[in-house]
């Protein structure tokens, strides 16, 4: 019996030591566990986005642009000459997602000058910008650009919209203004494989394969 009371008495003794947790504890264990889910959003919105509309290809491009434009990329290049008839340059520019946009600049003779950007994610081309310029002369000590540009807008390697827009000046005057005054008019993206191609060709020096002396298309 005396043992049964000692026991009581130990028990009763315990519970009265323990005293439940108060409301500001309670509160304080609450938000450690919401401060927790609150930072699963910005976990998730760290992971790679897919591109699948126009809206973030042009976002993605923006991006690119600006690290490009800014001096904010890595970069490699090589210089080619293809005995005096074709010289260029190829620029390749990386960031921590790895290599982001090609750019290569060429002339054919002494009447054509070409720009033709590639930009990338994550290993593929995603839009592709041409700037393409031939001139001659015309009149006493002007001469005048004839200038085309095309825009290929691809996801997954597949053409989403194709754009062509052609202006000419002559100089000296604003090519600026004229550019801003061209339409852009739709095209059927028919040329878009033969686009693929040369960009596969480009992508394979910038993996390490030995550049050309004379870069064939």
């Amino acid at each position: 019996m005396r043992k049964i009371l000692s026991l009581l008495t130990l028990f009763a003794a315990f519970s009265c030591g323990e005293s439940p947790p108060s409301e500001s504890a309670a509160g304080a264990a609450g938000k450690g566990v919401a401060d927790t889910t609150a930072e699963t959003p910005d976990t998730a919105s760290s992971a790679p986005q897919r591109l699948e509309s126009l809206e973030d290809l042009r976002r993605e491009y923006s991006d690119i642009a600006s690290g490009a434009e800014s001096g904010g990329m890595d970069s490699t290049f090589f210089d080619y000459n293809c005995r005096g008839e074709k010289a260029g340059r190829v620029v390749y520019l990386s960031d921590e997602g790895g290599l982001r946009l090609i750019r290569h600049t060429y002339s054919e003779y002494s009447h054509f000058s070409a720009k033709d950007e590639y930009f990338m994610k994550d290993g593929t081309v995603f839009f592709v910008l041409y700037r393409h310029v031939s001139w001659h002369f015309e009149g006493e000590g002007e001469t005048r650009d004839e200038v085309t540009e095309k825009r290929f807008y691809l996801i997954d390697g597949k053409p989403l919209r194709c754009l062509e827009k052609k202006y000419s000046f002559t100089l000296p005057a604003s090519a600026d203004r004229r550019a801003q005054k061209a339409a852009n008019r739709e095209t059927d993206c028919s040329s878009a494989e033969a686009v693929l191609d040369r960009f596969r060709l480009l992508a394979r020096y910038g993996s390490g394969e030995k550049s050309p002396d004379c870069l064939g298309e």
